[in-house]
């Protein structure tokens, strides 16, 4: 059996305070418990080291969060004159995602164009009053994962599509 690496105290520290170094001890430490599993038990280990390889894939991203401030970049939606737009991203019991807005007149549904070509579905999309981008924005960091926080720190674009198109695409998987 391998010697195990501890970090002092990273199990005790919390989980925003934590450093990138201190997210990739713990996933070298899901990493050993797989190997470990897999020495212990052959094929019949499979879930246990499914799920060290797993929380060893995510506190690796998360470690790239803390190294970088704690900020992602995010999809975001933006109205046709280029303002944020405040929404829940979701997605529902098939996968699909979408979002809703908040605003002074209720809730409203929006879900991006499935259109195979950019053009279409950027058409799409503005003929219901948004257009897709990207910002940087704050995450919340947990002992096992991360979520999104509702603070953009910066816009990257306010229209990606029509940045897609510029540069000659014709299709979002060219």
């Amino acid at each position: 059996m391998s010697e195990q690496v501890t970090f002092t105290g990273i199990r005790t520290t919390p989980a925003m305070e934590r450093t990138g170094e201190q997210w990739r001890a713990l996933a070298a430490d899901a990493s050993r418990e797989s190997a470990e599993s897999f020495e212990r038990c052959d094929s019949d280990g499979f879930l246990s080291q499914w799920a060290s390889q797993r929380m060893q894939s995510r506190y690796l991203a998360v470690a790239t969060f803390a190294d970088e401030g704690h900020i992602c970049e995010r999809p975001a939606v933006f109205d046709l004159a280029g303002n944020l737009i405040r929404l829940d991203d979701r997605t529902n019991d098939w996968g699909n995602r979408y979002w809703t807005i908040s605003s002074n007149e209720g809730s409203k549904y929006f879900s991006e164009s499935n259109a195979s070509t950019l053009k279409t579905a950027r058409a799409n999309n503005e003929k219901k009053g948004y257009r897709l981008g990207w910002a940087m924005a704050k995450i919340e960091m947990t002992d096992f994962d991360w979520k999104f926080t509702d603070e953009v720190v910066s816009t990257k674009t306010t229209d990606w599509y029509g940045d897609l198109i510029a540069a000659g695409k014709e299709e979002l998987l060219d």
